[in-house]
C-alpha cells in the first residue's frame, strides 16, 4: 500500500502559482523624489535602506468583459497588455487577474499568462463558455483601454526591523509605481503616449506633498500610486488525488495572500507620510468607470 501512495503521489506534480499582493496609495514628492533622483533624495525612513531608482514604462491595457460585466463579477479581469521600455523594446501578452481577496484600493490576486491559461479563467468564469483569445471581440466587448506611463522602482529593506513580526517572513521584493493614465483615444497607443510624454513627471500637489490628480470631461487622466509584493505559492502533490490537492494548493494561497496583505497594509500604516491613503486612493479602472459615467449623464443634461 505505502509503495503503491508513493506511486501515485509522485504522478502529480507540485502546484505552483504566482500571487500579487496590491495597496494603492496617493502618490507623493518624497518618493517621485527618490525614485527619480530629479532632487536631493530626501531621508527616508530608518525601515527602508533604498530606493532603487524607477525604469519609465509605458503600458497599454485593453480590458475585455461581457456588456453584464459577468468577468468582473467572478473576480476575474482579462486584458491584453502591451508595453514599451525605455529603449523602444516592445511585448505584448494575454493576462487575467483573478481575485482571491481584497477590494479595488487593496487587492490580492493570481495573475495568469498566456492565451491558454487566459481561456481557462474564462470559461471557468462563464460557467464554460469558451472564449478563444484570438476571437475575443465576437465574445466580449472592450471595456476600456488605457495608455500608462509607469515609473516603477524596487524598495530595500532593513529586514532586521520585521524580526518581530508574527505574520511570517519579512517583507521582500517590494515594487513601487507611479502611474499616469490616459484613456487610448481611437486605440491610438502611440498618441496616448506622446500625451502622457508632454505632461510633466511630476504635478503641483497640496501643501502636504501629494501630488494633485486631475481629469477632466474631454480628457481622462488619472495619477496613482501601488505598492506591489510578489510571492510564488508551493504545494505538494496531495495524497489523495488531483481534485484535494488543487483544494489545498487554493487554502494555503489564500492563507499566505491574507498574511502578506496585512503585512503589506501595516508596512504602509507605519509610514503614512510616505504613502499616503487618505483620501481613499481609486484605481485606474475605478477611475475610469467614475469618468465615463460622468460624461454619459453630462451628455443626457
Amino acid at each position: 500500500m505505502a509503495a503503491r501512495l508513493s506511486s501515485f503521489r509522485q504522478t502529480l506534480s507540485p502546484l505552483i502559482s504566482k500571487i500579487e499582493i496590491e495597496r494603492k496609495f496617493l502618490p507623493t514628492r518624497p518618493l517621485l523624489h527618490a525614485l527619480t533622483r530629479t532632487t536631493t533624495v530626501p531621508a527616508l525612513p530608518p525601515s527602508i535602506a533604498r530606493a532603487h531608482p524607477a525604469t519609465v514604462h509605458f503600458i497599454r491595457d485593453v480590458y475585455y468583459d461581457r456588456h453584464d460585466e459577468r468577468l468582473a463579477a467572478e473576480g476575474v479581469w482579462v486584458r491584453r497588455r502591451s508595453v514599451i521600455v525605455g529603449d523602444g523594446c516592445s511585448t505584448s501578452s494575454w493576462e487575467a487577474k483573478v481575485s482571491v481577496g481584497g477590494n479595488f484600493a487593496a487587492s490580492q490576486f493570481v495573475e495568469v499568462e498566456g492565451a491558454e491559461a487566459v481561456e481557462r479563467e474564462m470559461q471557468r468564469a462563464l460557467g464554460g463558455d469558451r472564449v478563444a483569445v484570438d476571437k475575443i471581440g465576437e465574445h466580449l466587448a472592450v471595456m476600456s483601454d488605457l495608455t500608462t506611463r509607469r515609473l516603477s522602482g524596487r524598495l530595500e529593506l532593513r529586514y532586521e526591523d520585521d524580526k518581530n513580526d508574527n505574520n511570517g517572513a519579512p517583507l521582500q521584493n517590494l515594487t513601487v509605481a507611479i502611474d499616469q493614465v490616459v484613456e487610448t483615444t481611437g486605440g491610438d497607443f502611440a498618441a496616448a503616449r506622446a500625451v502622457l510624454e508632454r505632461m510633466p513627471a511630476r504635478r503641483d500637489g497640496d501643501g502636504d506633498g501629494n501630488l494633485s490628480i486631475h481629469s477632466s470631461p474631454d480628457l481622462f487622466f488619472h495619477e496613482i500610486g501601488e505598492l506591489e509584493l510578489m510571492e510564488e505559492v508551493r504545494t505538494e502533490a496531495a495524497a489523495f488525488g488531483k481534485s484535494q490537492h488543487e483544494q489545498e494548493h487554493e487554502t494555503h494561497r489564500k492563507a499566505v495572500a491574507a498574511a502578506r496583505a496585512a503585512q503589506l497594509e501595516a508596512f504602509m500604516r507605519a509610514h503614512a507620510a510616505l504613502f499616503p491613503m487618505t483620501p481613499r486612493p481609486r484605481g485606474k479602472l475605478s477611475a475610469y468607470a467614475a469618468w465615463s459615467e460622468e460624461r454619459v449623464v453630462a451628455a443626457a443634461r
